[in-house]
Formats: structure tokens, C-alpha cells, sequence
């Protein structure tokens, strides 16, 4: 892949098992990937990898913020949003498990409008 060819991708919730191997994934394609994650699923160890190379930027934050998530959006041009609270949540607490899951989705998107409109895919 050329550096013209290359993106600038965020990656919510990198730090879980999925969103960790995706960032993994991405930057052996030549990408320049941003990972955000609060840690509260995910393990800051599951990045190992990705945080030695160079075109890897971690934000510890999260997505309920809306700082945290312009910090993230700016620049990007595509997102792909797996940030979650994680299927033992969902199991027990079933109606704020949805709607967290609602709201952190809401405001991810309008950080990513706010800076054009990148291509946004929700993984579920």
C-alpha cells in the first residue's frame, strides 16, 4: 500500500479482544490508527503490539465524553466504533446497557460529524 493509499482510522473500544486485533490489522496494512478506550473491558496490554508502532496513537478516555471524543474524531476519515460495556453488563443490566450503548454510539457520531463525515461502520 502506498502512504497515498493510507488513512487515518479511529478505533473505539481498541483495547478489547476484537477492537485490539483490528488495530493490529489496520496498521499492517500502512494506516495511521488512534485507539480510544477507557480500559473499564479492555486491557491496556492488548495493545502492546500496536502501541510500538509509530503510526499508533492511544487516548486513554471515553466515549461519554464529548471532549474525548472530538480529541479522537479530529482528522479521521474513517471510524469503526466497538467501544462497549461488555456482554456480563448486558446479561444484568439489560435496560442501561442499552442505554449507554445508544448514548456513547450518539456521541461518537456527532464528534465525527462535527469534524466532516467520515465513513463511520458500528460494530455491534
Amino acid at each position: 500500500m502506498s502512504t497515498v493509499d493510507a488513512m487515518k482510522i479511529l478505533v473505539t473500544g481498541a483495547a478489547g479482544f476484537i477492537g485490539s486485533h483490528l488495530c493490529d490489522e489496520l496498521l499492517c496494512c500502512g494506516h495511521a490508527v488512534t485507539g480510544l478506550d477507557n480500559l473499564r473491558n479492555g486491557a491496556l496490554r492488548n495493545l502492546d503490539s500496536a502501541c510500538a508502532n509509530p503510526n499508533f496513537r492511544f487516548i486513554q478516555g471515553d466515549i461519554l465524553s464529548a471532549a474525548d471524543c472530538r480529541s479522537a474524531c479530529e482528522g479521521q476519515s474513517v471510524i469503526f466504533h466497538l467501544a462497549c460495556l461488555g456482554d456480563r453488563n448486558s446479561m444484568h443490566s439489560k435496560l442501561e446497557n442499552h442505554r449507554e450503548h445508544e448514548e456513547r454510539t450518539l456521541q461518537v457520531l456527532q464528534a465525527a460529524c462535527d469534524f466532516g463525515e467520515p465513513r463511520f461502520f458500528y460494530i455491534s
